[in-house]
């Protein structure tokens, strides 16, 4: 009919279905923004982890030389390959990693163990596959 004011059905049917997109679109943004959060808030957490095992290692290098040099001591025995966690960091975990390094200078010989690559992996509960951070750290004599 001619003339007559308000909405069609069609009109209103149209309006909610826009609406509808908008708000779907807004869910999923916020979705991703707290994953993005979350992933960060990890990772952060994960690099305070790594660097206080990296001070650890430090320390043990120069506090106790002999059995941080003896690649046979057990210090290391005790550390590489064994998953770890750390007081303050629940569902976090560590791995230490030790290659005794040869050739690199003069003061790096193959016979004598004088130079490592120490390698901490850290991991968090509910990380994806693969989904970690990883520290690398030279030790020389």
């Amino acid at each position: 009919m001619k003339g007559e004011k308000g909405q069609s059905m069609i009109e209103i049917v149209f309006a909610i279905g826009i609406i509808v997109t908008v708000l779907a679109g807004i869910a999923a943004l916020l979705v991703s923004s707290l994953h993005s959060r979350t992933s960060g808030y990890d990772r952060k957490k994960a690099a305070e982890l790594g660097q206080k095992v990296i001070e650890k290692l430090i320390e043990e290098s120069r506090q106790n030389p002999v059995t941080f040099w003896n690649n046979s001591s057990s210090f290391w025995s005790s550390n590489i390959g064994v998953v770890q966690t750390m007081a303050g960091f629940a569902n976090y975990s560590y791995t230490i990693g030790m290659t005794q390094v040869v050739n690199v200078g003069a003061s790096c010989r193959p016979a004598v163990f004088e130079c490592a690559e120490t390698t901490v992996r850290v991991g968090w509960s509910g990380a994806g596959t693969g989904e970690g951070v990883t520290f690398t750290r030279f030790f020389a004599k």
